[in-house]
């Protein structure tokens, strides 16, 4: 069954629906994942869409290195801030992790972009 989002419900207002992306990241080239994480999240800007990229704090890690755990913590937290979470194709025990936290506190979990596009009630 594909979750929808009532957004009024939520936040009892209309507002535009946040979405975190979850996708892997070290298996493969850790740069076209970043890559394919960005495209997904500009297509869902263009849809009016608020996406959140955890990929683009590759560009962080590269200038300001941490822990993996560091970086596990920083993601979860932004995980519980969003509305819904977009899991991504690909093997990830990171973003399976993801989706488990997202599902342990009712946020809506999507596999994919069609189905989270198609899922706005307002």
């Amino acid at each position: 069954m594909i979750p929808s989002i009532d957004i009024d419900k939520v936040h009892g207002k209309s507002r535009r629906i946040t979405v975190y992306l979850a996708s892997q990241y070290t298996i493969g080239d850790p740069v076209e994942n970043v890559e394919r994480q960005i495209l997904a999240g500009s297509y869902l800007m263009d849809e009016g869409f608020f996406p959140f990229m955890p990929l683009l704090f590759h560009h962080v890690h590269a200038v300001r290195p941490r822990s993996y755990e560091s970086w596990c913590e920083q993601d979860n937290m932004w995980v519980l801030k969003c509305d819904a979470l977009l899991r991504l194709p690909g093997p990830s025990k990171g973003a399976d992790a993801e989706v488990e936290l997202a599902k342990a506190n009712n946020i809506p979990v999507f596999y994919s972009l069609e189905d989270l596009i198609n899922a706005r009630t307002t």
